[in-house]
């Protein structure tokens, strides 16, 4: 179902088993906290691009908007990106 939440736990290898994806090829991009699994090549490139030209352009912006020290904006501005990207996919 759409919006469902799934929880698996990974094997000793990092293998998750999703039953609905058995036997088929699968695109997983990375989204700073978390993947993006799809067996559409063609709707895991787009979220891909779009997941590299979010960052791109938001990164800068965050720097500047979150007004962090140099230290801190590393960790920070990945979690704000991440739900930025989180936002913008819904």
């Amino acid at each position: 179902m759409i919006g469902e939440k799934f929880e698996r736990k990974a094997d000793e290898k990092g293998r998750i088993y999703i039953p609905e994806y058995k036997g088929k090829t699968v695109y997983l991009v990375d989204s700073g906290h978390g993947y993006f699994i799809t067996s559409d090549k063609g709707l895991a490139d787009a979220v891909s691009k779009n997941a590299s030209s979010f960052v791109t352009e938001e990164f800068l912006r965050l720097v500047t908007e979150l007004d962090l020290q140099l230290e801190d904006v590393h960790k920070e501005a990945e979690n704000e990106l991440a739900k930025r990207f989180l936002k913008q996919l819904s």
